[in-house]
């Protein structure tokens, strides 16, 4: 490792560059994940704290969707199920799970109402934009894609329910002593 390998491997010109460069985006990283962790924890309070009646049919075309995501990781898997688990655990993981993002997406919903919170279509384009990005694929056919209203207003529906999330995060008095480990 020295300064022609640093060249090589970023923007940077030295190999003391190089570790400052990469210190900085673990703290990022490890920042990003903490305040999600944190926000995960707010919906979950939230969650603990409300009865919602769910509807039962968001909640079967949530297990569907659930156990597609499951049969995706089955695949990449080599198609083993993890030791011990059966076919019927699967699915009453999955019903679990869609049950508990059925109830906070409600919730999240009510917040928004609650709170005023919209997305406006530049968000919209935005988050296609970076979805395009993050893919690695064309904008202007993902743009199109996101043309179609029902995948539009999907997209503007897990938008809100992120915007509320943020404004709950926003809104939260956290007691618990979260830290985040600076790298030496």
């Amino acid at each position: 490792l020295n300064d022609e390998f640093a060249k090589s491997a970023g923007d940077v010109e030295t190999l003391a560059a190089l570790r400052d460069k990469l210190r900085q985006q673990l703290a990022e990283r490890r920042q990003r994940d903490q305040e999600a962790a944190l926000k995960r924890a707010a919906v979950e309070k939230l969650a603990a704290q409300h009865e919602v009646e769910l509807p039962e049919a968001m909640v079967e075309r949530e297990v569907a969707h659930v156990l597609e995501e499951m049969a995706f990781a089955l695949r990449a898997a080599g198609g083993r199920l993890p030791a011990g688990e059966q076919a019927g655990d699967l699915e009453a993981r999955a019903r679990e799970t869609a049950r508990r993002r059925v109830k906070e997406s409600l919730l999240l919903e009510a917040v928004a109402r609650q709170e005023g919170l919209e997305v406006s279509e530049a968000e919209i384009d935005a988050e296609v934009r970076a979805m395009a990005g993050a893919y690695r694929q064309d904008p202007a056919s993902l743009t199109r894609a996101f043309e179609d209203p029902a995948r539009r207003a999907g997209l503007r529906a897990r938008l809100l329910e992120r915007k509320a999330a943020d404004w709950l995060f926003s809104q939260a008095n956290i007691t618990d002593a979260y830290r985040l480990i600076q790298p030496a």
